[in-house]
């Protein structure tokens, strides 16, 4: 392996004990040195030296690594990461500098965890292209004593309209007869006029809001939300920081769409004063800094937990595109067909060992979406929106000595959106009505189908407020700008079913192995790098899932840690709760 400070050749001090490593963990590494500090001696010095004097410790070097085959490991020295100058036993200067691997986990969560979607839009990412709108109502849980107050409110502001309306009648008679008389006659039936007529006016106008909120009580209006697939959402950002998105995980998700908070707009003239309160929201087609995920990091990490995933970066060796790939922990990336034989005699002891993953199993598991205090209709469906389960031996011989410990929670950092499966009391009323009035006019030779009105209102998303807080996570179909979420949606995204299809790979009864530490076993440099595409490979006659690879790649040798399946967890099942 060669070593390339800045395009000079160096030799670091200990070369020749730095190896090369993959590590399936979380993160998940690609083939990576098997060291983070690197401390530089001699000639890298110098390079070093005259890097500070012509740009500054705030810019890294770049450090490549030329394997025997040619390949090129590309890194960087990072010199305000903890860097120290010492003197070596003869006195002369080295430094001691954490390396870091470009295009890596690391360099792109932490451009990701600062990128912003309002960034990404002030910089010309266009969310609009790939945004849909969803159709809401607003079904408050206080129907019925908003509609009866707000009816005993309007009679009594209508009777007193009645009331203002004959009292300037009478102003403007007493006005009419005060023409002649004295000036100061004159100027106090002007005055009272026009007090009785603004008095008249501002009735006028609260009876009208009064009746809009009535209506909307009753008859809510059908408005619409801007949505964005989190898929969309990723794929966007990541092309701005120049990766390219890979993940047949959101591929298959492609119907979970983001669904925004709501915002608020200013009121700008004096006539919107005419206008209903609930007019006056909006969202934007991407989520903000009031959003569960402002920030492509966040959002690449709901993603992580929700579907139990791992994120790997990497450049690809044939095209040299960056890559973010994100899949379910157990996604194998490739198929490696090349056996791998190994001594698994442990050096000096001669004895076959392992350790039972025992460290993975828990008692119990809950998968749970955000509840919304501003939405009543995130707490209607606890079966739907939590969804717990407990880990139970199946055969006991001694209760006392049974142990299963251990939670597993997961959290999903969205509120689940409520879809309207019916009418209500108030809207089979006015269907009744509608009825009978489309009824009247297509009898009489008219066209009327104000019944479909009411039957549109089934499908849509329902909110209890205008304003919710809780960033909202939507199932929608269709392939229009227009979509809605369909009537077995909480199959299809509830907690159940992410528990399911995600989750209970995690359960000890699917997921018991034996963790084996490998002894140096030979490899070629192609089986090693295959290695970097796919988590499993046969092991001595088994499908093994690997943990980590450790490899010399002068000496052949490698250290594999893995998963070799077993079935000691056999008398153990997995109880639902709900």
């Amino acid at each position: 392996m060669k070593h390339i400070l800045n395009g000079q050749e160096i030799s670091p001090k200990d070369y020749t004990n730095i190896g090369l490593v993959i590590d399936y963990g979380d993160p998940m590494i690609m083939v990576a040195v098997n060291v983070d500090t690197i401390t530089f001696v001699g000639k890298a010095v110098d390079i070093i030296d005259e890097h500070f004097e012509n740009i500054g410790a705030q810019e890294g070097l770049p450090y490549d690594f030329e394997l025997t085959n040619g390949r090129i490991l590309n890194y960087f020295v990072d010199f305000v990461d903890g860097m120290t100058v010492e003197e070596d036993e003869f006195s002369a200067t080295q430094y001691k500098c954490k390396i870091k691997r470009r295009y890596s986990n690391e360099i792109f969560k932490t451009q990701a965890d600062g990128l912003t979607f309002e960034n990404l839009a002030s910089n010309g990412v266009s969310f609009s292209s790939t945004a849909v709108q969803t159709p809401y109502v607003i079904i408050k849980n206080n129907q019925l004593e908003q509609g009866i107050s707000l009816s005993i409110t309007l009679y009594v502001m209508s009777d007193a309209l009645y009331t203002a309306i004959k009292d300037t009648v009478f102003m403007v008679q007493e006005f009419v007869q005060a023409v002649d008389p004295s000036p100061a006659h004159l100027i106090g039936a002007i005055a009272k006029l026009v007090a009785q007529i603004a008095y008249t006016v501002a009735l006028i106008i609260a009876i009208i809001k009064l009746a809009q909120q009535l209506r909307e009580l009753l008859l809510p209006k059908i408005r619409y939300y801007y949505a964005n697939s989190l898929r969309d959402l990723i794929r966007l950002g990541c092309h701005y920081l120049g990766y390219e998105l890979q993940s047949t995980l959101l591929d298959s998700r492609r119907f979970d769409f983001v669904l925004p908070v709501p915002l608020t707009k200013e009121k700008e003239n004096i006539f919107d004063i005419l206008e209903n309160d609930l007019n006056f929201a909006f969202n934007k087609p991407y989520p903000t800094a009031s959003d569960t995920i402002r920030t492509l990091g966040e959002a690449i990490e709901s993603v992580l937990t929700t579907y139990n995933a791992k994120m790997l970066v990497y450049q690809d060796a044939t095209s040299g595109n960056k890559i973010v790939r994100i899949e379910r922990r157990d996604f194998v990336f490739n198929t490696f067909t090349s056996g791998i034989t190994t001594a698994l005699s442990i050096q000096g002891t001669r004895r076959n060992g392992y350790q039972l993953n025992t460290n993975e199993m828990y008692k119990r598991q809950y998968v749970k979406y955000l509840t919304d205090p501003t939405d009543i209709h995130t707490f209607n469906d606890f079966d739907v929106n939590d969804c717990e389960d407990s880990t139970e031996p199946i055969a006991v011989v001694n209760k006392d000595l049974v142990s299963i410990k251990g939670f597993n929670e997961v959290m999903i950092p969205f509120a689940l959106g409520s879809r309207k499966m019916n009418l209500n009391w108030v809207e089979n009323r006015l269907q009744d009505l509608f009825g009978f009035i489309d009824s009247v006019i297509n009898a009489l030779g008219g066209s009327s189908n104000l019944v479909q009105n009411i039957n549109n209102r089934i499908g849509v998303l329902q909110i209890s407020e205008q304003f919710f807080t809780q960033t909202k996570l939507l199932f929608l179909v269709g392939d229009g700008s227009i979509r809605k979420q369909p009537a077995n949606y909480k199959d299809l995204i509830g907690a159940r079913e992410i528990e399911t299809l995600f989750h209970d790979i995690d359960f000890i009864g699917n997921n018991c192995f034996k963790v084996l530490e490998a002894s140096d076993c030979n490899i070629s440099d192609d089986q090693f790098y295959a290695l970097q595409y796919s988590n499993y490979a046969p092991i001595n006659g088994q499908n093994c899932e690997l943990l980590r690879v450790e490899y010399l790649d002068d000496k052949n040798l490698a250290k594999i840690t893995f998963k070799e399946p077993s079935n000691w967890a056999f008398n153990l099942q997995k109880k639902l709760i709900n």
